[in-house]
C-alpha cells in the first residue's frame, strides 16, 4: 500500500510517503535527489529539481518495494558485499581506493543514503537471480 502524506503531522515529521508501513522522508527524497542532479552532471538549479522530483520520488517509491520484496525472501546484503560494491563505484568513477565518503561530501550526499541505494540494488539482484534459476 503507498500513501503520499500531505497532512499536518506527516509534514512535520517529514514523511513524504509510506510504502507498506514504511516512511520515505523529505530527508530521503533531498538525498536521492542530490545523488541523481550529481550523478547526471546536471545544474543543481530549482527547476531541474521540480523536474526530477516525482522522478526521484518514484524511485524511491519502487526501490522500497524491492527491499521489502528482497527481505519476505530472506535476501540480506552483507556489509562485506556492500563495500565491495562500493569499491567497484569507486574504480568506475576513478576516485582513489577508500575515497568515496569524501567525494561523495564535496557533492553533499551521505555515505549511508548511497549505501541504502546500493543495498536495495543489491538484494533487489539477489531476487531476480532467484526468480531466472
Amino acid at each position: 500500500m503507498l500513501l503520499l502524506h500531505h497532512d499536518a503531522r506527516a509534514q512535520e515529521l517529514g514523511i513524504v510517503a509510506v510504502v507498506n508501513d514504511e516512511a520515505i522522508s523529505a530527508f530521503d527524497v533531498a538525498m536521492r535527489m542530490q545523488v541523481a542532479v550529481s550523478s547526471a552532471r546536471l545544474p543543481d538549479t530549482p527547476e531541474v529539481r521540480e523536474r526530477l522530483g516525482a522522478q526521484v520520488l518514484r524511485s524511491l517509491i519502487d526501490e522500497t518495494l524491492q527491499k521489502q520484496e528482497a527481505a519476505r525472501r530472506d535476501f540480506t546484503i552483507s556489509n562485506a558485499e556492500l563495500d565491495e560494491a562500493i569499491q567497484a563505484l569507486e574504480e568506475r568513477n576513478n576516485i582513489p581506493p577508500g575515497g568515496f565518503e569524501d567525494y561523495l561530501a564535496r557533492q553533499g550526499i551521505e555515505l549511508l543514503a548511497v549505501r541504502a541505494q546500493v543495498d536495495a540494488e543489491l538484494a533487489w539482484g539477489k531476487v531476480i537471480s532467484s526468480e531466472v534459476q
